[in-house]
């Protein structure tokens, strides 16, 4: 993935929300008796207390009953109002977009790969860009046109509260895009099961990924920070030399007998030997089965099975079909090895197939060549397990490095593992969890075996594939990231909506929306100081003269302080809008489904979740608050 993704920690998380809450209600408050004390006199500082006490009282009100009969009263009426004001026609134009969208997407040229993640990005691009702004204009024009209408202030009259309308409203507005984005999602998920080619339909899964701690060892072999920069803009990846002591070292945790992956089947996919084929090989009618694929880290790839080769006899019994192959690999044993016997170019060859559970480390490097090579090879790569206690070291068999290519780097590791140890100089074996792990303790570490090539690799480049998910697992999962985008979109637009007119509150939420998406990490860069070229100030200096980014500034002390200064103002801004803002980044889980994974919960549903309950007493204070303060009848 060009993604790390990083576990959320909870605890400084609410740590960081109950400062951020404690420090914004006390600066609220101190403005507000500041504002009735300059309005009203002393008077204006027990308005503020009383309105303190009412919320509060109104807080407690919403532990009854009848609190919640009457915000589901309110919900009901908000999706009454959302059906007449015909925010369901929604589902037509999305109709419309896959009733066409496979004109320009379906290949049958391209790799499974791309063919899967462009259609997954574009049902999470359609569901996206279809619910946010349906529901942003609902919650922001809701609550100003029933002032504007005079019903608001109806409501009120009655024994209904300010909060209970704000939450009402809430809760509505979700019901309505719960509807609207689970709709779309089974939708979307039917559609792309049916638009996959069959052929192809075995990629369609989503991968569990244990993933490690990364390290780096110079040429020398001794520890470094990170790898060679080789002059490449984005720094995602770190590159070691090859044919060097350099090497990238994983470390992982929990590496026991669930992360083994156990077969389900041979692994190959096959059909019947055609007449040409039958008499170009010589073989009699109906015998053998062609091998048009074999999957890799499965057991006929261990076998040594490739694409072409015909399979005549698997332990003991003749294939003649498909069906047969997959009759005879039923019921097999774990933990051994069944002959098989097949036509390779004319030949008749015996196979040995390991049946047995296994370690499947999958790669992702990506090569930086400083002269051609072997341009229609790709750069050779050996991975060497390592247990961390014993220093016990196990080399696994070299491998091209296959760039762009989706799962195409995967090394199976058998729990019976045979290697050759070059400082005794004889071939030996070890077991996979007793030998090589310690206390669940794995290292690998990752060589370039090319001279004067580099490897380029980050820490979700090498990783454990535990047992994959079913496709409908990662995408459900990641449909939750745009609902709880859209619960976000609806409280903040709710609360905005309380305080400032329905345009107004439109482009106020929708700023907030993308700078919490598409401008956070750059916010995040400036605030840390690990933007180049410093503030803006500094940076519209260095855009004006063409000066490198990475260049100090040769400008008197006065000026340099000056924008240096400026800067800083910007900066404090800037860290306010990082701390009141949403971070939004997470919610975006299309990426990890788009690329063939598993939604990982820690690192983005769980981050998702904080953020939305985070907002969600924020906005109701907020809202209650502003309708409390403002003339609901519509002048």
């Amino acid at each position: 993935m060009s993604f790390d993704p990083l576990p959320f920690d909870v605890i400084q998380g609410l740590s960081q929300w109950v400062k951020v809450v404690a420090a914004i209600t006390v600066l609220g408050a101190f403005v507000m008796t500041v504002i009735a004390l300059v309005s009203v006199g002393p008077r204006g500082f027990f308005s503020v207390l009383r309105q303190m006490y009412e919320g509060i009282r109104d807080g407690s009100d919403l532990l009854t009953f009848g609190a919640w009969r009457r915000i589901w009263a309110v919900s009901t009426l908000t999706v009454r109002e959302a059906v007449r004001r015909k925010a369901l026609l929604v589902f037509v134009i999305f109709g419309v977009l896959f009733m066409f969208g496979s004109w320009f997407l379906a290949s049958a040229d391209q790799m499974a790969d791309i063919q899967i993640e462009r259609h997954v990005v574009f049902v999470f691009t359609a569901v996206s860009w279809l619910v946010l702004p349906v529901i942003l204009m609902l919650a922001c024009w809701g609550i100003p046109e029933d002032i504007k209408a005079r019903s608001m202030h109806t409501v009120v009259t009655k024994p209904v509260r300010r909060s209970e309308v704000v939450l009402g409203r809430m809760i509505g507005f979700s019901l309505v895009a719960t509807f609207i984005v689970a709709g779309m999602g089974v939708a979307g998920y039917i559609w792309i099961d049916r638009q996959i080619p069959r052929s192809i339909h075995d990629r369609l899964v989503c991968k569990v990924p244990l993933y490690g701690k990364l390290s780096f060892m110079d040429r020398q072999g001794e520890p470094t920070k990170a790898g060679i920069n080789v002059g490449d803009v984005w720094t995602f990846r770190s590159y070691i030399e090859g044919a060097t002591k350099a090497s990238a070292v994983w470390d992982f945790e929990h590496v026991d007998q669930s992360a083994l992956k156990t077969p389900a089947d041979m692994g190959a996919e096959t059909q019947p030997v055609d007449e040409a084929l039958a008499n170009e090989r010589k073989l009699a009618p109906g015998k053998g089965v062609a091998v048009t694929r074999v999957v890799a880290a499965s057991p006929a790839d261990s076998a040594g099975l490739r694409a072409g080769d015909i399979i005549l006899v698997f332990n003991g019994q003749e294939v003649g079909q498909p069906g047969d192959l997959a009759q005879a690999v039923s019921g097999l044993g774990i933990g051994q090895t069944y002959p098989m016997t097949i036509d390779r170019d004319g030949k008749q060859l015996p196979l040995q197939v390991p049946w047995e559970d296994y370690l499947s480390l999958q790669t992702g490097f990506e090569a930086f060549r400083t002269h051609k090579g072997i341009i229609n090879s790709g750069l050779l790569c050996q991975l060497t397990l390592v247990n961390p206690k014993t220093k016990l070291r196990v080399p696994l068999r070299t491998f091209e490095v296959a760039e762009y290519r989706g799962d195409g780097n995967q090394t199976p590791v058998p729990r019976t593992i045979s290697y050759y140890d070059s400082e005794k100089k004889e071939n030996r074996t070890a077991d996979l969890l007793n030998d090589v792990v310690s206390d669940g303790s794995l290292r690998v570490e990752a060589r370039c075996l090319n001279s004067e090539q580099f490897l380029g690799m980050a820490r979700p480049d090498l990783f454990i594939r535990t047992a994959d998910r079913p496709f409908a697992v990662g995408f459900f999962k990641a449909l939750s990231g745009v609902w709880l985008e859209a619960m976000v979109v609806v409280m903040i637009g709710v609360a905005a909506s309380c305080f400032l007119k329905g345009p107004i509150a439109t482009l106020f939420t929708f700023s907030i929306v993308v700078v919490g998406q598409w401008f956070r990490p750059t916010v995040d860069k400036i605030v840390s100081g690990q933007q180049l070229g410093g503030g803006p100030m500094e940076s519209i200096y260095r855009m004006v003269t063409h000066m490198n980014q990475t260049v100090d500034m040769e400008l008197s002390k006065p000026v340099t302080s000056t924008i240096k200064s400026s800067d800083w103002i910007v900066e404090q801004g800037l860290f306010l809008v990082q701390q009141t803002f949403p971070n939004l980044t997470h919610f975006g889980m299309s990426a990890y489904v788009a690329k063939g994974f598993d939604v990982d919960f820690r690192a983005a549903i769980l981050p998702s979740i904080a953020v939305t309950l985070a907002y969600l007493l924020p906005c109701v204070l907020i809202g209650y608050y502003a309708l409390k303060l403002r003339e609901l009848e519509s002048k």
